[in-house]
């Protein structure tokens, strides 16, 4: 019996780990954009990081937020620490997408306290890497 290892990209890769939940939906995602490039004959396009950001989101932090479930809370700051640990170059468009669909719509309502009793380095890792001064 022989293995494949495939990657889904850095983001799902890394929602893959931390969110189990979210595994199907994941699947779901890269079969359609799989389906998307074959039916094309064109190179595999990987599922777009402003998409796996919003659904992280979604899915998993803002019900975390909401219903202030600190385990949930912890993970998701650990996703985001992850996410900010690929580095500047060449993965700025994850650091992007991760602002662009997640922070910036936390930011305005989430009480920094929980977050940072949550996953006090990743909140911090988070509030450096965005200059986030309200926190």
């Amino acid at each position: 019996m022989s293995t494949i290892e495939m990657s889904l990209g850095s983001i799902a890769d890394i929602l893959w780990r931390k969110t189990p939940e979210l595994r199907i939906r994941l699947a779901e995602m890269a079969a359609d954009d799989l389906r998307y490039s074959a039916e094309r004959n064109s190179d595999v396009i990987i599922v777009s990081p402003f998409e796996l950001c919003t659904l992280f989101r979604v899915d998993i932090m803002d019900p975390a937020m909401r219903d202030g479930n600190m385990q949930m809370l912890r993970r998701s700051l650990e996703v985001i620490e992850e996410i900010l640990a690929l580095g500047p170059v060449p993965h700025e468009i994850y650091a992007n997408a991760l602002f662009h669909s997640v922070i910036d719509h936390i930011y305005p309502t989430a009480d920094p306290e929980i977050l940072h009793a949550a996953n006090p380095a990743a909140f911090q890792a988070m509030k450096d890497a965005y200059g986030l001064d309200r926190w």
